[in-house]
């Protein structure tokens, strides 16, 4: 017997003997199973019950119920199968309007301080530098190469320097209220990578811009070394770039630098998100038609995970999917990006109005110096 479940729902099996002294046990592919909190096992009388709450797709598989009574065993057994969610999870239009309206307001924007500094950092390969150049095919109209990106990365960084982005709009000279700092990637040996000590120190504004990193951080003797930061030096949104097909497989060292770096950005009220990319990769259902993106419960696991590695919760977690291989511009692709970037540039903004509300207090107290 085959049985069908869509994501996120519950999934109940029964079993009825004729004989009422019978006991039972439940399995999953020859494996015994246990009684959790997603899964619940109940006997009334002859019946027995094992009900599989919220199901994913891990939960996919052949379960059996062993029945024993007396010296006599019986099987039954059924194929779960998981699909994805019936309806969206989360919902978002994927219209040209929808398109539209975001990009206007990105355009328009007036933030507090200009330009609003958005850093993205993550492993090496992740896409930090492909993210911010698909930014810039939205707003050019036409593939761009503005952030170098290589297309074949085994886990090294290619980009080498801190670098601060730019983002044009097709047709006039202006240019958008934000910036794009991008580093090199985190790897996992000590002295591989960028130093979690340097992107510390960019989140205060002490880098400045074209420092080519190095194996250790930089130090405050440096002629690269910014002693006086301005406001608009410092980042006012730190967003973590993880890609969807290898988050299982960061390495445990890289995820405690990501940690590292999370934790002193909150002890600075930094506002976090999180871009999870390479959808394709990951979900084959994507892959074929990226609109399906919030009926996939493979991406909606990905994302679960993510929030388990670092700590951030679901909300501020957004997929998205980068141009890599399209020789066009694609509606989907530029709602994804938008959608995240629009919801990155209002979080960035409203930390720059707490930072300039306690500037304001401090500047009744003139005794008083805020550290950097």
């Amino acid at each position: 017997m085959d049985v069908k479940g869509y994501g996120g729902q519950d999934v109940i099996l029964t079993c009825e003997v004729n004989r009422v002294d019978a006991t039972a046990e439940w399995m999953k592919d020859d494996q015994l199973l246990a009684e959790s909190r997603d899964v619940v096992m109940e006997q009334q009388g002859n019946k027995f019950t094992l009900k599989i709450k919220r199901v994913q797709k891990s939960d996919d598989g052949l379960y059996t119920c062993l029945v024993k009574s007396d010296n006599e065993e019986v099987k039954s057994s059924a194929e779960v199968s998981v699909q994805e969610f019936e309806k969206e999870w989360r919902s978002l239009k994927l219209e040209i309007d929808a398109k539209e309206e975001m990009q206007t307001e990105l355009c328009q924007f007036k933030p507090k301080v200009e330009p609003l500094r958005i850093l993205l950092y993550g492993p090496a390969g992740s896409g930090k530098s492909s993210f911010i150049t698909s930014v810039a095919n939205i707003f050019k109209r036409r593939l761009t190469s503005e952030a170098l990106a290589d297309a074949v990365c085994a886990g090294t960084s290619f980009t080498r320097k801190h670098t601060t982005h730019k983002i044009e709009v097709s047709g006039n000279s202006e240019i958008l209220p934000f910036v794009f700092n991008d580093v090199m990637g985190l790897e996992g040996e000590e002295s591989k990578g960028v130093h979690p000590d340097d992107i510390i120190n960019i989140l205060k504004g002490h880098i400045k811009e074209n420092y080519e990193f190095q194996k250790f951080p930089l130090g405050d003797e440096d002629k690269f070394y910014n002693r006086s930061p301005s406001l608009s030096d410092k980042v006012h949104c730190l967003v973590c770039v993880l890609p969807a097909d290898q988050i299982s497989f960061i390495r445990a060292d890289v995820t405690k630098k990501m940690r590292e770096i999370r934790e002193r950005a909150s002890e600075m009220g930094i506002p976090q998100v999180v871009m999870v990319t390479k959808l394709d990769c990951a979900c084959p259902v994507v892959n074929s038609d990226l609109r399906k993106i919030y009926h996939s419960m493979t991406i909606k696991e990905k994302m679960q995970e993510c929030s388990n590695k670092l700590g951030v919760t679901m909300n501020y977690i957004f997929p998205v999917k980068n141009y890599h291989e399209e020789k066009d511009l694609v509606l989907e692709i530029d709602v994804l990006i938008l959608d995240a970037l629009l919801k990155t540039v209002h979080l960035a903004n409203d930390f720059l109005n707490k930072n300039k509300q306690n500037k304001n207090v401090f500047s009744y107290f003139p005794w008083f110096s805020q550290t950097a």
